[in-house]
Order: structure tokens, then C-alpha cells, then sequence
């Protein structure tokens, strides 16, 4: 009997968690054979760069995942660095896993079908995980685990109070976060504003939300202000050397050689274009708009001498996600019309949904010349933040019928046919 009784409660274990296990497995083998072609992954020589840079360098942004990794491991190496980020990478899945289970358990029968879908043109395609298995150790992945910990803290009343903490471990991460991720965390939070009943959640969140707001300009300014001055070695011989001693073989280490040695920016100049300098503007002004500008000018001389293709490669990733944008963004516009009713502020969160992605690909391309790598980053936290506002409002899932009009006019073959090309276009992220 007591066989009997444990076989049943591990069948129904199993059965209650089913969809997790299904979405944990989609992750792992398509991650496997679509992110990295089969093999194993590992951090490269640039990646492994991340982790051994750390504060020893300077209190700069970029260096918080390498002071993470040298926290647990004293002596670091590739093979340490690989099997760390591995483990961090199969924890986001798990973490993803569990949250779709909550949301496939959640949706009525007559939803299950686009409710799938949905999920999958989350976890396969381009701009999805892929990448991060592909190039395994990139710094973006970590506002991606920010994020899993930013929506568990959003879900309890007096955990939020944490909230602006993760803005700013956004920001210490890379802090092109600005256009990306601290947009996301904030539409996030602004969306549980909207639909807050009582009064002390609504005190709470907008405390939340200023605070954040605050902590983020303060962050960013300090950063953009102070970064280049608080880099203490002098030369980019001086780093390889620093470098070398941790046993990289990658020494192009770019945000440092971008202040040191490629653009002369100490010189007033870069590549031969002349930053602000005699200006009535405060000095703090001047240095920050031309950390920015700088960036831009950088940017835009690799599109036009180097990566003319880049354009192309990422007008092609973007191509194949054109069928869920056209879906999120009718959706969107409809559930505007018909549902917000009176609430302005929901209103406001849907228009930013609109803007989100033209505005993450339009400052993200004049940032860095990597436009897969922004087309990730404007694609996934949009469906993310569809995701949350269908299983936050289970009443709104009426809206996953328009995904099923959709998907209805297509054969299952043609269907296959775009799955498969769309799975398998995952590119290099650093083009």
C-alpha cells in the first residue's frame, strides 16, 4: 500500500507540474540545437573576459557579473566560467518554465491552443534565449535574471519595497539597460499601478516607482559623468597586463580601449570628430553628453566602414518576428479602445507597450552596431509583458482569440515551414 500510495503522488507530481517539465525541456533542446548547434556551451575568449574584469578596475558599470564570479571563484579560469554560466543559464529555464506553467495553467481549454503558440514564439526564434546560449557569458543575459527576480518581488506587497535596488544592478550591469530593461522593469511596475485596488498597494507602488525613478537618473548620471574618471589604470598596456594575469587571451576588452585608445577621448576628439569641450555648460553636463555622443559616433563610423551588412542581418531577425508584432500590437490597440474604459494610466502603460520596440531598436542601433543583440531586447520583454498582463488578467484572455483568427488561415505545413525557419535564424549576437 505505501508503494502504491508514493507511486500515486509522484504521478500526480508529475502531472501537476507537466506543462513545466514540457516547457523545461522545449528550452533545453532547442537552446542545445538551435543556440549553440550542438555544442557544448562554453564562454569564449572575449565572454571570459566579463568574468575577471571586477572593481579592482575602477567603480565602473560592466563589471558587476565579473565581481560575482570572482566572489565564488578566487582563481577563475574558462572551464569555472563556462560551468558557472551553464548553471545560471539552465536556472533561467527553469525559472521560465515554471512561469509559463502558471500561465498555460491558467488559461481555459478553448485558450490553450494560441496560448502555446504565444509561448512559443517566446522561447524559439532569433530574438529569444537563443543568443545567450549561442555567445554563453554575455553581460545581457544578467538583466534577463534581474528580471525573473524583479517579477517574483513584484508579486508581494512588501518585497516591492526592493524593487528600485534591481534599477540600479540594471544599470551596474550595462548602462544601455536605459533603453531596454529599466523600460521594462518600469512598465511593469506602472501596470500593477493601474490595476492596484486598495490604497495601500497603490501608496506602495507609486512610492516604488518614484523611488525607482530617482535611484535610475542619479545612476545613470554618476555613471555617465564619472565612469571614464574612475578607471584606474592609465594605459591599455597597463590592462593587458592586469588581463594576461587572469589568464585572458582575448585582450580587446572594448569599453575600456573605447576611452583609452581607439577614439583618442582624452584628446577631445573622437576618430576625428571633435567633442564638446569650451562650453558655458557645466562640466558635468559636458562630460556626460559627450560620453554619449562619443558612443554614437563610434557606432555609426563601424556601420558605415565596417559592418555596412549589419543593417541587413538585422533587418532579416527582425523579418520573421513581423507576425507576433502585427498580433501584440492589434491586440493592444483594441484592448485601448474597448477595455481601459476610464484608466488613463493603463492607457498610458499600452501606448508604451506601442513605443516600446521602435524605441529600444532606434537608441539601441546609435548605442552599438549590435542589432541582434537589440532586437532581443526589444522583442522578448514585449510578449514578456504580455505574458504577465494575460495571467495577471485571466478576464483579457479573450484576446489570444485573435491569435487563433490568425494562425487559422494557415496550413499546419506552412506553419511548420515558418516555425522552422524562425527557430533556426539564430545569428551570431555580436554582428
Amino acid at each position: 500500500m505505501a508503494i502504491r500510495s508514493t507511486d500515486h503522488r509522484s504521478e500526480n507530481f508529475i502531472y501537476r507540474y507537466r506543462y513545466f517539465f514540457f516547457f523545461f525541456a522545449a528550452l533545453m533542446l532547442y537552446n542545445y540545437l538551435f543556440g549553440s548547434f550542438c555544442r557544448v556551451w562554453a564562454v569564449d575568449d572575449i565572454t571570459y573576459v566579463y568574468h575577471i574584469v571586477d572593481y579592482s578596475l575602477g567603480f565602473c558599470t560592466k563589471l558587476l557579473p565579473g565581481a560575482i564570479f570572482g566572489f565564488f571563484f578566487k582563481e577563475p579560469t574558462p572551464l569555472k566560467a563556462s560551468i558557472y554560466e551553464t548553471v545560471l543559464l539552465i536556472a533561467l529555464f527553469i525559472c521560465t518554465a515554471f512561469f509559463l506553467d502558471r500561465f498555460i495553467n491558467g488559461v481555459p481549454l478553448r485558450f490553450r491552443k494560441p496560448a502555446f503558440i504565444l509561448c512559443a514564439l517566446f522561447i524559439t526564434g532569433p530574438c529569444s534565449f537563443a543568443i545567450f546560449s549561442l555567445e554563453l557569458g554575455m553581460l545581457d543575459v544578467y538583466w534577463l535574471y534581474l528580471s525573473v527576480i524583479f517579477i517574483f518581488l513584484l508579486q508581494n506587497r512588501y518585497l516591492r519595497l526592493l524593487l528600485p535596488f534591481l534599477f540600479f544592478l540594471a544599470i551596474l550591469i550595462h548602462f544601455s539597460s536605459l533603453i531596454c530593461y529599466i523600460l521594462f522593469f518600469a512598465l511593469l511596475i506602472l501596470y500593477e499601478l493601474s490595476c492596484a485596488k486598495k490604497k495601500i498597494d497603490r501608496r506602495i507602488l507609486l512610492a516604488v516607482f518614484c523611488a525607482s525613478v530617482i535611484v535610475t537618473a542619479g545612476t545613470a548620471l554618476y555613471f555617465f559623468i564619472n565612469e571614464e574618471k574612475n578607471l584606474k589604470y592609465e594605459t591599455v598596456e597597463e590592462l593587458n597586463v592586469f588581463l594576461e594575469s587572469r589568464g585572458a587571451k582575448s585582450l580587446i576588452y572594448y569599453d575600456y580601449a573605447f576611452y583609452h585608445y581607439m577614439t583618442n577621448y582624452r584628446d577631445g576628439n573622437i576618430l576625428g570628430v571633435q567633442l564638446l569641450t569650451d562650453s558655458a555648460l557645466p562640466g558635468f553636463i559636458v562630460s556626460a553628453v559627450n560620453t554619449v555622443y562619443a558612443q554614437i559616433v563610434f557606432t555609426l563610423y563601424i556601420y558605415f566602414n565596417i559592418g555596412y551588412h549589419l543593417p541587413i542581418i538585422g533587418a532579416t531577425v527582425l523579418a520573421v518576428q513581423i507576425p507576433v508584432l502585427i498580433w501584440i500590437y492589434v491586440t493592444v490597440l483594441r484592448f485601448m479602445k474597448r477595455q481601459c474604459g476610464n484608466n488613463k494610466l493603463k492607457r498610458f502603460v499600452f501606448l508604451c507597450m506601442l513605443l516600446y520596440f521602435p524605441v529600444t531598436i532606434l537608441f539601441g542601433s546609435l548605442f552599438s552596431p549590435d542589432i541582434v543583440r537589440w532586437s532581443t531586447h526589444a522583442v522578448l520583454p514585449l510578449i514578456a509583458i504580455y505574458l504577465y498582463i494575460l495571467y495577471r488578467e485571466p478576464d483579457k484572455l479573450f484576446l489570444l482569440q485573435h491569435l487563433s483568427d490568425m494562425v487559422s488561415v494557415y496550413t499546419p505545413l506552412q506553419l511548420f515551414v515558418y516555425f522552422v525557419v524562425r527557430g533556426a535564424l539564430v545569428v551570431f549576437p555580436y554582428w
